[in-house]
């Protein structure tokens, strides 16, 4: 193979991967970015034949990821994570210690099934309402939180996509697939340890600091409605307190209107009658579910009816400095009449904006909850009352398919351990399930895909294609034969993984894992070694990264969820590298004989 630069091909493929390294380290750029840089150059530099390029698209770990991300966010809009969350808020107010507790072993269960990912996006509005509730400081348990969610991605293959890209790699490097709990033993091992060490270390290393301004426990604006109860409803005649759709953790009744008078106290004990109005303070996902609920009507009592045929939206609008809105009480808002337009709820910001949603004189600011047709919208955003009229930040949760999201997730994960199928197509066929089933909609289920994952891992799996093409990897091997040769199996393992781990936290996990397989595999069958361990180790080094907020993706959501500091990291993060290191090689040989 000959190059444009007339430049040896190894030596070439060498160089570009170091400077792609040091452009991860200084990160310029976002890492997806920078691999797809350092991908085309791979190709402009001809060190991947084309048709090893386009074979990259065909790789099954990456469509396996994105199937995993969409059962994901199905789990989440059916509100099955939401209600687990939910459980161990409401424990912490008996039962602080063991709330913590059930938390983090939640947390680590939930990992080992779901990508820990969106796991853990979807959890920090559930601490920072969790901390509040047991007084203390978020910063006490967002890292946690990250930490328990990597430990509990390492128990089996689905728990994180670095487990499923490197298990892809190997299979193209000539090893037997691993199967969805081969690593479960040693994974489950790790969890125990590292989150007793966590719990342990965290007393002592964990800061405790303020939250920044304006931080709050809800993910999604919280806006003041009415909820009017309707011939139909199936709780009429149930007191409040037995009622499940009030007394989800999103959802605060703060009045009940009956017969022109609004009650206020001892409201759980109330027996609904068709005719009341729930003064209610809802997350803008509760409120849209109590919207689609039969025999309920929220917003306003006397507002109009929108055609059911119509193509009606939901959208946030924020009130401008208008002088036709300003101190205008929504009862008295000419939206419907002239734009056909329905108030659902009002926001203002640091304060419930009014007794009831009919009474609220609106201010500058002040963001409203709309439901519409576009052309009522379009109209609204022509009169200049409002301003950014933009899709709200939450969706209706579909509780009643919770079941087949469940039952998708279950299915992939036994059908796989049975070997019925490959693993990749079985996330396929539990895709369509869901979709055709209504758990998500199709375009929430395209948003649910990080598609900057998917990027970084076709760039660098065309990088990893380049320097195998080239013999980078053989050059690599060579070179590292004579300081390994003479070390033990077990040493060897540990500078594995320890190699694997250091990369981890200034690179990033999935780039490691393309690049650091191949070498580890080849190397291994160098010394004469089988190579399973060690791919194992090369699993668990990139996936276990604790030390730095940039390492892996959970780290770097509550780096800025939690207004930690990088140096708060180190301080447990190296800690725990060190321990979670250790206990993995030393167990690793015991389900994987050296």
């Amino acid at each position: 193979m000959t190059t444009l630069l007339g430049v040896d091909p190894a030596i070439l493929a060498l160089a570009l991967l170091f400077l792609l390294f040091v452009a991860f380290i200084f990160e310029k750029f976002p890492p997806d970015v920078t691999a797809a840089g350092g991908a085309a150059l791979f190709i402009i530099f001809g060190l991947v034949p084309t048709d090893e390029v386009m074979s990259v698209f065909s790789s099954s770990a990456p469509i396996t990821i994105a199937a995993m991300f969409v059962v994901s966010g199905a789990l989440v809009r059916t509100g099955v994570l939401d209600a687990l969350a939910n459980i161990v808020v409401d424990g912490a107010k008996t039962r602080p210690v063991a709330a913590v507790a059930v938390f983090v072993f939640a947390t680590i269960v939930a990992s080992a099934f779901m990508n820990n990912t969106p796991v853990v996006l979807v959890l920090i509005p559930v601490v920072i309402r969790l901390a509040a509730s047991l007084g203390l400081a978020p910063t006490r348990l967002l890292i946690p939180l990250s930490y328990a969610a990597i430990l509990g991605g390492t128990c089996t293959l689905i728990g994180t996509s670095t487990n499923i890209l490197v298990d892809g790699v190997a299979r193209e490097n000539g090893l037997d697939p691993f199967s969805i709990f081969e690593i479960a033993p040693v994974g489950i091992v790790v969890a125990i340890v590292g989150g007793v060490s966590m719990l342990a270390l965290g007393k002592f290393l964990l800061p405790t600091r303020a939250s920044p301004d304006g931080m709050a426990g809800d993910a999604e604006t919280s806006f003041l409605s009415e909820v009017t109860v309707r011939e139909g409803y199936r709780s009429i005649g149930e007191p409040l307190a037995n009622i499940a759709d009030f007394q989800r953790s999103g959802v605060r009744v703060t009045g009940l209107r009956r017969g022109g008078e609004i009650e206020r106290g001892n409201l759980n004990e109330q027996v609904l009658r068709k005719g009341d109005a729930l003064i209610i303070v809802a997350q803008t996902s509760e409120l849209l579910t109590l919207s689609e609920s039969s025999g309920l009507r929220v917003g306003l009592r006397r507002s109009i009816e929108i055609d059911q045929d119509a193509d009606v939206k939901v959208v946030e609008a924020i009130i401008t400095p208008s002088r036709r809105s300003s101190g205008v009480r929504i009862a008295d808002l000419a939206l419907g009449r002239r734009a056909g337009i329905r108030v659902l709820g009002a926001f203002r910001p640091r304060h419930i904006a009014g007794a009831d949603l009919s009474s609220v004189r609106l201010r500058p600011a002040d963001k409203l909850l709309l439901e519409g047709t576009p052309e009522g919208f379009e109209e609204l955003t022509r009169s200049g009352d409002v301003v950014s009229v933009t899709s709200p930040g939450g969706r209706a949760y579909r509780r009643r398919q919770a079941p087949i999201a469940v039952l998708a997730l279950l299915g992939i994960v036994v059908l796989a351990a049975f070997d019925v199928m490959p693993i990749g197509v079985l996330a396929l066929v539990g895709v369509a399930a869901i979709l055709v089933l209504r758990c998500i909609d199709n375009d929430e289920a395209w948003g649910a895909i990080d598609a900057s994952i998917l990027i970084l891992i076709f760039a660098m799996l065309i990088v990893g294609a380049g320097l195998e093409a080239t013999g980078a990897v053989e050059l690599i091997v060579s070179a590292l034969t004579p300081w390994l040769a003479d070390l033990s199996p077990i040493l060897m393992l540990l500078a594995v993984y320890f190699v694997g781990s250091f990369l981890t936290e200034v690179v990033t996990n999935n780039a490691v894992a393309v690049i650091f397989t191949p070498i580890v595999i080849a190397l291994a069958t160098q010394l004469g070694v089988d190579p399973r361990p060690f791919v194992v180790a090369v699993m668990f080094s990139a996936s276990a990264s604790f030390a730095t907020p940039i390492g892996y993706q959970t780290n770097t959501l509550v780096y800025g969820a939690g207004n930690y500091r990088f140096s708060d990291f180190l301080k447990i993060g190296i800690p725990m590298n060190i321990i979670v290191g250790v206990t993995s090689v030393l167990v690793i040989p015991m389900f994987f004989p050296l």
